[in-house]
């Protein structure tokens, strides 16, 4: 019996060995891991680390961009502040709302989006939220909505307090419903609030609206006390991006390209403007897009002399082009976009020599583009070289003293600043000599309508404009979109598949 059991004993005892290291191996690994987690794992209104490890690292707040990205923003926002300050016995804080949820009809909200401010100081995306700085001391307190077992039945989940508090590393993270007492309590003389509220505009939408109005126009009817804008403030922050940025904003114009080489593949001739619109949209949503940055620009035929064209519910003849003006947004930044093509694959002659003469229009405009040159001044020069270029073409029927101004055929301006908004940091003026860091669109337009007599025939109702996003750099400028498709023989050879 010893011989037969002794072998059964000998196995078991090698099994319980080898489970018991199997356990321990275990246990160490799950201790490991537990240390690289992070300890919050509850969805929230947002993409977060723990939710959406493909997107975000644990020190990410929003995808490219860290915590401590973010803090660093606010403490910048605070020192620019004491730097332009006027009354030194004056308290200084800074109050920065969220939007909130806004509604086409009963219980059909409007997609939300972000005030831009709020996010570029916190990287938060829910509504009804508020940032509020100590300028002095440098410390912040984030106000969110409060947690709601009904609300997040019908509308998802809410980060609450602690999920904010995790999510944007701000330690002080209160539920919104304690606003307007903290508000009563830093009520005193001699306090400047820099804010983004617009007393002015008496809208009450949501709940934060109204106490914070109300708590504004108390402040104001005290003499000691001063309200004042911080758009410019955080404008000067936001028009220079930092090399996260420039990073996300480089994947988000890549997403658009490859969004734009798919439409212009789908394309075979006769086509409906909604067909381009949908296929722009999803291969942008499909690259990993939240959604379009705006609504955008499906121009065929001579719809594309319609600058904000949006209706985008027409039919494209075989042979016409097609404008298509548009951007997509990736981590709250976004891009935008412009290239014209015909739907057939095929440029006409006229056709031809007008897109050519666009993008050598913006050629000339690239390689001037440096620090130190000014959004006017390369505008001054984009209608200086359209001007010259149009009187060699033979395109117009005027002469040299009779095209006097080049407005009628490219009614816009060159470019603008972008970022987080399409025309970004619009405080800033476009007579401020350019800087590394910042980025702005280049896109000069012609466009031709159908009944201008001073136009050859075969010209006319034909509009055409090519839009890049650049940064500008030490030495130059590099092209963000540089990834879709500008040269006319690749535009022809893609949309026939050769």
């Amino acid at each position: 019996m010893a011989l037969i059991i002794r072998p059964l004993f000998c196995g078991k005892v090698n099994f319980n060995i080898a489970h018991r290291q199997r356990r321990i191996s275990f246990s160490l690994r799950s201790f490991h891991d537990a240390q690289l987690k992070p300890k919050f794992n509850r969805p929230i209104g947002q993409p977060a680390p723990w939710t959406h490890t493909h997107l975000l690292s644990n020190e990410e707040c929003t995808s490219g961009i860290t915590k401590l990205e973010y803090e660093n923003r606010r403490g910048n926002l605070s020192k620019k502040i004491l730097d332009i300050k006027q009354t030194a016995n004056h308290k200084d804080i800074v109050i920065i709302a969220g939007n909130s949820t806004t509604y086409m009809t009963n219980d059909i909200p409007y997609p939300f989006y972000q005030n831009t401010d709020l996010f570029y100081l916190s990287g938060f995306v829910e509504p009804d939220c508020v940032l509020i700085l100590d300028v002095d001391s440098g410390s912040s307190i984030m106000f969110v909505q409060n947690r709601d077992e009904h609300k997040e039945l019908w509308h998802g989940p809410r980060a609450g307090a602690d999920g904010a508090a995790e999510l944007l590393g701000i330690e002080d993270c209160r539920a919104n419903n304690h606003l307007r007492d903290y508000l009563d309590n830093i009520k005193c003389n001699s306090l400047n609030i820099w804010t983004n509220v617009d007393t002015s505009f008496s809208s009450n939408i949501g709940y934060i609206r109204p106490i914070l109005n109300n708590f504004m126009t108390q402040m104001e009817s005290d003499k000691t006390c001063k309200i004042i804008s911080s758009k410019d403030a955080i404008s000067e922050l936001r028009v220079i991006k930092s090399q996260s940025e420039l990073q996300v904003m480089k994947r988000v114009s890549d997403i658009t390209s490859r969004a734009f080489i798919e439409t212009m593949k789908f394309c075979r001739g006769e086509v409906d403007e909604g067909e381009l619109f949908a296929t722009i949209d999803y291969h942008c949503r499909l690259g990993g897009a939240q959604c379009l940055a705006y609504p955008p620009v499906v121009a065929g035929g001579s719809r594309a002399n319609t600058l904000h064209y949006i209706v985008n519910n027409q039919r494209i003849s075989n042979g016409d082009l097609v404008l298509l003006d548009a951007g997509a947004m990736f981590a709250g930044y976004l891009s935008d976009i412009t290239r014209t093509w015909p739907v057939n694959g095929i440029f006409t002659d006229i056709q031809a020599q007008m897109y050519n003469l666009v993008e050598s229009v913006q050629h000339a405009c690239l390689t001037v583009l440096q620090p130190g040159l000014s959004l006017n001044e390369l505008n001054s020069a984009m209608q200086t070289v359209l001007r010259e270029h149009l009187l060699e073409s033979g395109l117009v029927s005027l002469n040299d003293n009779e095209l006097t101004s080049i407005h009628r055929y490219c009614p816009h301006h060159i470019g603008h600043y972008l970022g987080l908004d399409v025309h970004d940091t619009d405080s800033i003026s476009r007579n401020r000599p350019l800087q590394p860091g910042m980025v702005i669109t280049v896109e000069p337009g012609l466009y031709f309508q159908i009944g201008d007599s001073n136009i050859v025939s075969d010209a006319r109702g034909i509009g055409i404009r090519i839009e890049d996003n650049v940064v500008i750099t030490e030495s130059g400028c590099e092209i963000l979109s540089g990834n879709c498709p500008k040269n006319l023989l690749e535009i022809e050879q893609l949309i026939s598949g050769d």
